[in-house]
């Protein structure tokens, strides 16, 4: 129950403290004066993924070659990010 509260408190203080601003395809955060504590440890958790997906694979978080496909979502709409997926699978024979 306490980690319970202790996330929804995180996520409520997360989206107090940041606006995201898609700009230049990465995700920046603005944050609030008396929030610098949840910035922190979102660092913490981002750095935490970062070293454990380097640990298992042996590869660079942000080499976009490790990745089949990408897409900015910031240019499509949900309909649109689907569409795009199905023609990628299509393509490659996943689905007929």
């Amino acid at each position: 129950r306490a980690a319970k509260l202790k996330t929804k408190n995180y996520k409520i203080a997360r989206k107090k403290a940041f606006k995201i601003s898609k700009a230049r395809g990465k995700v920046s955060f603005k944050v609030a004066k008396y929030d610098k504590k949840a910035k922190k440890r979102i660092r913490k958790i981002e750095n935490d993924r970062k070293g454990y997906y380097r640990y298992y694979t042996d590869s660079d978080w942000y080499n976009m070659q490790n990745y089949d496909l990408t897409i900015n979502t910031t240019r499509f709409d949900l309909n649109q990010t689907a569409e795009l997926i199905k023609s990628y699978c299509r393509q490659r024979g996943y689905l007929e």
